[in-house]
């Protein structure tokens, strides 16, 4: 065997393996790892394996297998696994080439559904190609044509000709009625036209005769005008005279100003009176002090927030209600209030003195916590407020420190559901109270729940405009 012919042999084999591996290759999927997917389809006519599968136009595996099942076609995928494909993902059969081959195209879906697992089935398929669609469209507007043809045909048969004849005799009759109405109207049109040429001649021959009139206007119109110069010059004269007196205004004004700056000069010189209180530092240091007191007298008198409280409360051992009615004044930049207060025991029919309990404490603020003391329930006692949070209140109470079995101790919380005082809502007041009476006394042992209202100053403003005077 020659050498030329070695080398020809050698340079075919290469060439003959280096085209089949490309072929088979070309198409392979550049991935580590794949899984297989499942869609059912309608139909899957032009789809092969080896057809591609696209996300977002880019390869991301093939078919590998059709098969009938259940009446669908079952296309199992080959993809690559990197790629997530979400449980929503859509399958989408599309045309390649106008040959008819399709490919299938995915639409990846919702990450928040979740990945499709290997061998999971896609459940949203359309497997209509754009070709499909047209062809159906155009078969169903072929199928209406036939229909319309065939109507149009049965009404030719059947009476057809005669109508059409009878529609063009009334079209023929028409178009003479229209034809002698124009020739009517263009000669109204004529008849008009030379009337109007009338009037234009009379329009000219008049205009001669107001061309006087308008000489006689524009003569007067001088005349006028040369009045109204006349006037003007008056006018100059008599604005000469406004001028001369408003100088000697400007002369009585300085002479004022001058006045001014000498009684200024005595007062700083402190002559007089005024020059006195100006100038003597103690007077005026005593007049500060005066200003102070009675600036502080108004604040605390006038500048106090107010507070009016009703609540009522279910006694369960005593079975009948308890009810309240409180005043707080709150001194605007003070953390000291005052509390005054009415309480009807439950049984109080006729609330005479005997049955109603009076209330008068001194209240102290540290922050969340207050403490409290005076007259409680008509005795002695003290009280302890704690609000931990906005809407939550916890309170604790002593008083009747003299009587025998001992004093009594009161605990309760209140809750404020709507607590807002900056809101418009008129239930930001609204309050639920719940809590024991004289736990310590077991005799006199009693637990209660209620509700109440707590109005603001300008809750008070509002209510009271709507109160009818005396």
């Amino acid at each position: 065997m020659s050498r030329l012919l070695k080398i020809g042999l050698f340079v075919a084999i290469t060439g003959t393996v280096s085209i089949v591996y490309i072929m088979q290759t070309v198409e392979a999927i550049d991935a580590d790892e794949t899984k297989l997917i499942h869609a059912y389809m309608d139909d899957a006519s032009g789809l092969l394996p080896e057809s591609l599968v696209r996300l977002s136009g880019v390869n991301i595996g093939k078919v590998t297998k059709i098969v009938l099942e259940d009446g669908k076609a079952k296309v199992t995928m080959e993809v690559n696994a990197e790629v997530p494909i979400y449980q929503d993902a859509r399958v989408v059969k599309k045309m390649d080439s106008i040959l008819g081959n399709s490919i299938v195209s995915i639409v990846p879906g919702n990450m928040n559904t979740g990945i499709i697992p290997p061998n999971g089935v896609v459940r949203y398929v359309e497997s209509s190609t754009a070709m499909n669609k047209a062809f159906e469209s155009t078969q169903k507007v072929a199928e209406e044509l036939e229909q319309l043809l065939a109507e149009f045909r049965t009404f030719m048969n059947n009476s057809g000709y005669s109508e059409m004849n009878d529609i063009l005799v009334s079209a023929k009759s028409t178009v003479a009625v229209t034809g002698d109405l124009v020739q009517q109207n263009l000669l109204i049109l004529r008849s008009a036209m030379t009337d109007i040429a009338a009037v234009a001649e009379r329009l000219n021959a008049q205009s001669e005769a107001e061309s006087d009139n308008i000489s006689t206007i524009l003569d007067h119109t001088a005349r006028l005008t040369e009045r109204l110069d006349t006037m003007l010059a008056e006018n100059d004269r008599n604005l000469e005279q406004a001028v001369a007196e408003m100088r000697k205004s400007a002369e009585t004004l300085t002479a004022v100003l001058e006045s001014t700056r000498s009684i200024a000069r005595k007062i700083d010189d402190g002559e007089g009176n005024l020059g006195k209180l100006v100038n003597d530092e103690e007077l005026y240091h005593r007049i500060v002090g005066i200003t102070e007191n009675v600036e502080g007298f108004v604040d605390s008198t006038v500048g106090m927030n107010v507070e009016l409280g009703l609540q009522g409360d279910y006694m369960v051992q005593a079975s009948g209600m308890e009810t309240r009615a409180e005043l707080r004044l709150i001194p605007g930049e003070k953390p000291k209030e005052y509390w005054v207060g009415v309480t009807v025991p439950p049984g109080s029919d006729d609330y005479s003195d005997a049955d109603v309990n009076i209330s008068a404490e001194l209240v102290r603020r540290y922050g969340p916590l207050a403490i409290r003391g005076g007259i409680i329930e008509s005795s002695g006692g003290i009280g302890f407020d704690l609000r931990p949070l906005r809407q939550v209140e916890l309170s604790t109470q002593m008083y009747r420190l003299g009587r025998d079995a001992g004093p009594v101790m009161d605990a309760s919380g209140t809750f404020y559901p709507f607590f807002d005082p900056t809101s418009e809502n008129p239930l930001r007041w609204l309050y639920m109270t719940a809590g024991v009476r004289d736990f310590v006394i077991q005799d006199d042992f009693d637990y209660h729940f209620g509700v109440g209202l707590r109005f603001f100053d300008n809750d008070l403003k509002g209510i009271i405009q709507y109160v009818p005077s005396p």
